[in-house]
């Protein structure tokens, strides 16, 4: 062999071994890449949401709980699809006793004090079906525990409607995010509606775990920042909301309210919040 020829072919063996060694290095980023026996992508898990309707118990257009638990229901169903499966429960309570399990968050949006559909028989399933972690949203007058629930609320919620401290008249007063880095604030502005806000709400003292997320300056002959909307990270992993409005039915046809209370579900259910918000159309 020539001496040109032998510089050839120690040439070629150099490549040979270069793409070799490139070879065999990309089949085992092949393997690093792939997914072992414990590895594989756990399928996308639904969240079961458990609404709460009391019984209609006012004039036209006022306490209509299934109604608006209804359109939020629709709401949510078109903004997550498969990934919740949500039960609207329009009687107040159930008979299947299963209702409850499983439940990653439960919405509460009922009358209050002695029409509660929290009755002490109630409230037990509730407690037991609470201890997993699972969210709790509640609404208006559902705000407005039994004395036996009081505590429950505090540290379930973060707060109650108490009777001869907190106040519920009507007022038209704007409303205003408190908490704009909060997901349950994603998507919406301030806004003006008329409602039967209630207000002086009994927090548990010092509670670190507690965000305001709507407020409002009342009453309004001595204004003052009062918390109609929060939330709570509880220790077990748990979420709750609550909400003082939805008095009047026709108010759920201001977006910037239906987004609050969509996110919230959201939210307290374990779901991520888009960032504009749960998207909704107009409600009826």
């Amino acid at each position: 062999m020539q001496r040109s020829d032998s510089g050839k072919f120690v040439s070629l063996l150099i490549l040979a071994g270069a793409a070799t060694a490139c070879a065999a290095l990309a089949a085992q980023a092949r393997v690093e890449a792939s997914p072992g026996p414990g590895d594989k992508k756990e399928p996308q898990k639904v969240r079961k949401i458990v609404m709460l309707a009391g019984p209609k118990s006012h004039a036209a257009g006022m306490h209509d709980h299934a109604a608006g638990l209804a359109l939020l229901k629709k709401a949510m169903e078109k903004a997550y699809g498969s990934r919740v499966k949500i039960d609207l429960i329009e009687k107040g309570w159930f008979d299947d006793p299963a209702a409850l399990e499983g439940a990653a968050a439960i919405v509460i949006f009922s009358d209050g004090d002695g029409a509660h559909i929290l009755k002490p028989g109630n409230l037990d399933v509730l407690r037991k079906a609470m201890k997993p972690g699972t969210g709790l949203v509640v609404m208006h007058y559902a705000l407005a525990p039994l004395p036996v629930a009081e505590e429950d609320f505090l540290q379930w919620i973060g707060g109650y409607y108490a009777r001869n401290y907190s106040k519920n008249p009507i007022n038209e007063v704007q409303t205003v995010p408190a908490a704009p880095e909060h997901p349950i604030c994603r998507g919406w502005k301030a806004f003006t509606a008329r409602d039967e806000y209630y207000y002086r709400i009994r927090f548990k003292d010092g509670d670190k775990r507690l965000t305001p997320i709507m407020t409002a300056r009342l009453p309004k002959d001595k204004p003052d920042s009062e918390t109609l909307a929060w939330a709570v990270q509880r220790e077990d992993g748990g979420r709750g909301f609550g909400f003082t409005g939805g008095h009047f039915h026709a108010n759920w046809k201001i977006k910037p309210l239906r987004t609050m209370v969509l996110n919230a579900i959201a939210w307290t259910a374990g779901l991520d919040v888009p960032e504009g918000g749960v998207e909704s159309e107009q409600a009826d």
